[in-house]
């Protein structure tokens, strides 16, 4: 299955994720854990009624609740919330945020993002 995710285009999570785990050994699976409400955050407004389908589907109301409703998973789950608390510190961003804006997962994302746009989220996403 996730041969066909590939073929259907990754978006802006993994992008921000391939970096984590290059640069700073984090486990993909986890990175992708981590960013996943941020990079939703960033899509919703291009995606409105995915995000509203979703939300249906996770009987939580509204669309843009989506991202909080993972991140309040994550800490169920123990995860961690934010990059911090994942060893990233600010002096990574800049790194992270030009090997995002290279991965091959960010033209299939819903919405234009630049390297500016990346760093913003890896900012909030920083903690």
């Amino acid at each position: 299955m996730g041969a066909v995710a590939f073929q259907k285009g990754l978006g802006i999570v993994h992008s921000l994720s391939h970096p984590l785990s290059t640069l700073l050994d984090l486990h993909h699976g986890l990175a992708n854990a981590v960013n996943l409400p941020f990079g939703l955050e960033f899509n919703y407004p291009e995606c409105k009624d995915r995000f509203n389908k979703m939300a249906s589907q996770m009987d939580i109301g509204r669309g843009d609740e989506v991202p909080k409703a993972l991140m309040e998973m994550n800490q169920r789950l123990a995860l961690p919330l934010n990059l911090k608390q994942c060893g990233v510190e600010p002096g990574h961003i800049d790194e992270l945020s030009r090997l995002a804006a290279e991965d091959f997962c960010l033209p299939s994302n819903p919405r234009e993002a630049r390297i500016d746009d990346l760093k913003a989220v890896y900012q909030k996403a920083l903690g």
